[in-house]
């Protein structure tokens, strides 16, 4: 509403809204310096491929200095590999946000440093897991092994964060 009243008056004024906001907050709009981007259903279509258009976009946005980042509840080799991709097409991916936000990686192409974990060790919710699949007939659970992929499975899971 207020937006909409300056540019009444300003136009009776005969200058523009984005001049007045322009002086008074500086640029208008306000430059992005960064997008955080989801990768299912957001920077990826439904079949897992990202579009020529949002390569493109994304190259013109990152060469004007914005900074990419993919941010995404799937697992750091999936990931990953999203981040390479996206760079083997020109679009350099700062940092990678995974497994709902519970690790962070930067450092790219290797991704091989550890900015933030909030995951507990494996070891440490084992016994955890024991008990709820003792007492829950068919629960599974999921562990992402460097090198191996994704296990998912009762046994595989608590076998290997042993």
């Amino acid at each position: 509403m207020i937006v909409i009243f300056i540019s009444v008056v300003m136009s009776l004024l005969g200058r523009s809204a984005s001049s007045l906001l322009a002086r008074s907050v500086g640029t208008y709009p306000p430059r992005v310096r960064a997008v955080a981007l989801d990768l299912d259903g957001t920077l990826c279509t439904s079949t897992g491929d990202i579009s020529d258009g949002t390569v493109a976009a994304l190259r013109r946005f990152a060469a004007e200095g914005g900074r990419v980042v993919v941010a995404t509840g799937r697992g750091r080799h999936h990931s990953v590999g999203v981040a390479v991709s996206l760079a083997e097409r020109g679009v350099p991916v700062s940092d990678l946000v995974t497994s709902d936000g519970g690790l962070v990686l930067s450092t790219p192409p290797a991704w091989d440093a550890v900015t933030f974990c909030g995951m507990p060790s494996g070891r440490a919710v084992a016994s955890v897991l024991e008990r709820v699949a003792a007492r829950v007939p068919g629960a599974s659970f999921a562990v992402e092994v460097e090198g191996e992929g994704l296990l998912v499975s009762r046994a595989a899971y608590i076998d290997a964060i042993r």
